[in-house]
């Protein structure tokens, strides 16, 4: 009898087990940090007549309920102060006015609203808001590498901050060789990425900011133009539970822990049984769906390529079976992975980054 008993219990717990196993895998509020989820809206391609884009956030944390997203790329051009101020604050900035303002108000609708958290954003005042940006110590906390903190403005936010030529020019700046391979100098460094953080410093003089290499720097002037890097907290229940929200959260994770055809695939590489590419095959213009990520192959060999950006792993390169490799022109015989291009159809292309892990698929436009 006493058999039979232990025997019963245990293939209750046995399927106890299985009945958590099962809910854990297919909860679709599993969110984890790192994954790259869709919520709301903002103008990012500089084309109103397309309307605006899906914004992109970043899961840096999860508590319980909460996640503390922060957008993946810098949204506007704003300054921390529209008039100069000789003690900056925060909780008196004109920034922050403005993103649980007319940001709030244009980037998401009343459901998507009621779905955010009010996060005390100074500890030592009553200061409360929906939307804020980023403190140096949260930087710190989930960028502790600097490189990690570089973040690529949309090209609505360069337009806003007056700095789209500057963009263009650095984006387009390729010293061509006569013959292949193909010489070129272009580095993400080069052309402005500075975007704002909400910390000021003790004297209450400057605000701090993160520079194109990832650098903690302060910013002199508060009425300085910066990038706009909004970061939010959610309640993941009331995201998932409200269809008008979400459409159902499979959706609308872009990659990370669930992936999706709108976006990058995080860690996944390229089957190896689809159709390698050629240069004359890529020749032209290719966009992700949002517009925001790019690559252009040009006749004469040269590309320029938004995302993934290829690092400067070399002066030169060339490509073999769709995967573009470079390296400098004095070893060549030491080549380093940059992006691999597999063939879709004639007008859709799936490019892998060796650098970010990351799949996107681009669609040629012209």
């Amino acid at each position: 009898m006493m058999r039979k008993v232990t025997s019963f219990l245990l293939l209750i717990c046995i399927m106890l087990s299985l009945a958590v196993t099962s809910f854990a895998e297919s909860d679709p509020t599993a969110l984890k940090p790192g994954d790259i989820i869709a919520l709301g809206t903002y103008e990012q391609d500089n084309n109103a007549a397309n309307g605006p884009e899906p914004i992109e956030w970043q899961v840096l944390d999860v508590d319980g309920d909460e996640a503390f997203l922060v957008s993946l790329h810098s949204l506007d051009g704003k300054k921390f102060n529209e008039t100069r101020k000789v003690q900056l604050s925060w909780p008196e900035s004109d920034i922050r006015a403005w993103l649980n303002g007319d940001f709030m108000g244009s980037a998401f609708t009343e459901d998507e609203i009621a779905a955010l958290v009010t996060v005390n954003t100074e500890p030592d005042s009553e200061t409360k808001d929906l939307v804020f940006l980023l403190s140096e110590e949260e930087l710190k906390q989930y960028f502790p590498k600097e490189e990690e903190r570089i973040c690529e403005p949309t090209e609505y936010a360069y337009v806003q901050q007056g700095k789209r030529d500057i963009m263009i020019e650095f984006r387009s700046s390729l010293s061509l060789s006569e013959s292949a391979p193909v010489i070129h100098d272009f580095t993400p460094a080069d052309y402005p990425k500075t975007y704002f953080l909400r910390t000021v410093a003790p004297t209450l003089q400057y605000v701090y900011s993160v520079t194109n290499t990832g650098y903690r720097n302060p910013t002199e002037r508060d009425t300085e133009l910066c990038f706009v890097r909004p970061a939010i907290k959610i309640s993941i229940s009331t995201w998932a539970a409200d269809s008008d929200v979400n459409k159902g959260l499979d959706f609308t994770i872009v990659y990370g822990t669930k992936a999706s055809a709108s976006g990058g695939n995080k860690g996944t590489d390229i089957a190896d049984d689809l159709n390698p590419v050629t240069e004359s095959y890529l020749v032209g213009y290719w966009t992700s769906k949002n517009g925001m990520h790019t690559f252009e192959m040009k006749k004469n060999g040269s590309f320029v390529t938004t995302v993934p950006v290829v690092p400067k792993c070399g002066n030169t390169y060339n490509m073999v079976d769709g995967v573009m490799y470079s390296y400098y022109a004095s070893n060549p015989s030491k080549k380093t992975k940059n992006l691999k291009f597999t063939a879709i159809s004639d007008t859709e292309v799936k490019v892998y980054s060796y650098q970010t892990k990351a799949t996107y698929t681009l669609y040629k436009r012209r």
